[in-house]
């Protein structure tokens, strides 16, 4: 009597361990993104509250180059700037912008619109034709809300 598997069975084993790779891939990747737009998210708070904190002592925002020079150095926020997530984080025009590093092959930015030392709105920007923030089920959807913080809008 033999022992062991035929050609056949381990032909079908290996199909369905293909087609279980196909399916659960991009679901990891789209999960993997949005820790990474967590990490965005907080270090545009972050940057956000520090420009906002800049308004509340100088009764104005800070310029670009303020921003470059006094406030960027001093955030120290991991995944930021270092190319690792997050290739920049910007501010001009009352917002902060924190921005996805195009080499990774997704496109967005995070945004933060400051106003009078609050924040006014949060929200994700695609970059790209394929609407990522839409895919990753960020488009939008991220309000500012004073009293009950950051949390996303209930889909219609």
């Amino acid at each position: 009597m033999k022992r062991g598997f035929t050609l056949i069975e381990l032909l079908i084993v290996m199909v369905i361990v293909g087609i279980l790779v196909v399916v659960a891939l991009p679901q990891y990747k789209r999960t993997a993104e949005r820790g990474r737009v967590t990490v965005g998210m907080a270090a545009l708070r972050t940057a956000a509250d520090k420009v906002n904190a800049w308004y509340l002592t100088h009764n104005s925002y800070p310029s670009t180059a303020k921003f470059d020079s006094a406030i960027k150095p001093n955030l120290g926020v991991a995944g930021v700037g270092t190319g690792e997530s997050f290739s920049n984080i910007t501010f001009g025009a009352k917002r902060v912008t924190v921005t996805r590093n195009t080499t990774s092959g997704w496109g967005y930015s995070l945004n933060a619109t400051v106003d009078n030392g609050e924040i006014t709105r949060i929200y994700c920007q695609s970059t790209t034709s394929a609407n990522d923030c839409n895919y990753l089920g960020v488009d939008n959807v991220v309000e500012y809300n004073a009293v009950e913080d950051v949390k996303p809008k209930d889909k219609k």
